[in-house]
This record gives structure tokens, C-alpha cells and sequence, in this order.
């Protein structure tokens, strides 16, 4: 039995790439290394699929939402970086038994709106080069289901794919909160928030 074999909770901040922050990429420079620690680890897993989760992907409420088209791009033109891009094989076949398959489960999995991929997915494959070499995709957005659910469903996906050998790519940032430049301003339970997450992953 195989299904998930490795996995991975993965920054996707732009300013990770020097494509994108220049000189400020230098304070992150500890998440960079860790990436490429991260992508010397992965690209040693034993599988040809990789799941890959970013909350900036097509979003329900109720469902979750699955990318159907075989081949997904996606760069980094809104910051200031169209040269940075990645493109990826999606596994259309599974995708389509997926959906059809959790729904016969009672899993609520629709087709996406085709889009473009977005940062939370270009940031970490473009910084996981040696992990998605020779890799198809499945692409899953986000829902509003309840942790229990999500939970249910894990445990579901793992022995829907015992068939095959994957790994795990959950893309995410914690507060979005801690200066004044941030994307949402500086609150300060930012940084308690961060620290929190930190200590529980």
C-alpha cells in the first residue's frame, strides 16, 4: 500500500525569489534555504504524482474544487516577474476519477474555474525543481469545510490512492501581519499568531 509517502507544508511568499524581492529577498534568505533543503529531501520520495493544495486556488464554500485541464501554467507577472513560470502535466484521467469517485463517497469534489495557476502554486514548484521533475499533477482549491471534514476526506484520498505513491504539497503563510508593509498591515497578534503556528508544525 502506498498513497502519500512524503509531504510537505510549504511558504510561497514572492518575495522568496529574487525574480521578485531583489535585495529584500535577503530577509527571508533562512525560508529560501530551507526550500532547497526541502527540495533535496522530496526529490528523493519514490512517486510520479504530486498533490498540490494553495489557498489562493479557486475556493467554495461547500465543495472543493478540482483543476481539470491537463496542462496548468501559471507566473509571476502581477509581481513585477513574468519571466518566473512554471508549468506542470496534470494527471486529467485521476483528476476525473477523483471527482467521480468522492462524490459516490459523499465527498463534495467539483471542477474548478479554469484559471491560471496562482502564486501559492508557482512560488513552491518554481523552488522545488529537482521534486517535480517528471511529475503529473492533481491541483485541489480550497473549501469551507470543517476541519472533522477535511480530516474524513484525508483519510479517504490516502486509500483512493493506495494504487499509486504520492506526495504532498500544501502551499500556505501564517498571519500575513507583522510590519507595517505587509499585505494586511501589522496587527499585533501577528507575530504571536506566527509564533504559535510555528511551534505546532
Amino acid at each position: 500500500m502506498s498513497g502519500f509517502v512524503a509531504g510537505a507544508l510549504v511558504a510561497h511568499p514572492p518575495i522568496l525569489l529574487t525574480e521578485v524581492g531583489g535585495a529584500q529577498s535577503e530577509r527571508v534568505r533562512a525560508t529560501a534555504d530551507a526550500m532547497r533543503q526541502l527540495d533535496g529531501i522530496l526529490s528523493t520520495a519514490d512517486a510520479q504524482l504530486a498533490i498540490v493544495v494553495s489557498p489562493h486556488s479557486p475556493s467554495s464554500m461547500t465543495s472543493l474544487p478540482v483543476r481539470r485541464a491537463a496542462h496548468a501554467f501559471g507566473d509571476l507577472a502581477r509581481f513585477r516577474a513574468p519571466q518566473v513560470r512554471v508549468e506542470a502535466e496534470v494527471d486529467a484521467a485521476l483528476a476525473a476519477a477523483l471527482v467521480v469517485d468522492g462524490q459516490r463517497a459523499g465527498f463534495a469534489l467539483t471542477w474548478a474555474e479554469e484559471t491560471e495557476l496562482d502564486h501559492g502554486v508557482v512560488v513552491p514548484l518554481h523552488s522545488l525543481p529537482r521534486t517535480m521533475v517528471s511529475k503529473r499533477c492533481i491541483f485541489l482549491g480550497v473549501s469551507g469545510w470543517p476541519l472533522s471534514r477535511f480530516i474524513e476526506f484525508g483519510g479517504w484520498l490516502q486509500m483512493r490512492l493506495r494504487d499509486r505513491s504520492a506526495i504532498l504539497i500544501a502551499s500556505g503563510d501564517l498571519s500575513h501581519r507583522l510590519t507595517p508593509d505587509a499585505p494586511y498591515g501589522f496587527r499585533p497578534q501577528g507575530p504571536l499568531f506566527d509564533r504559535l503556528a510555528a511551534r505546532q508544525t
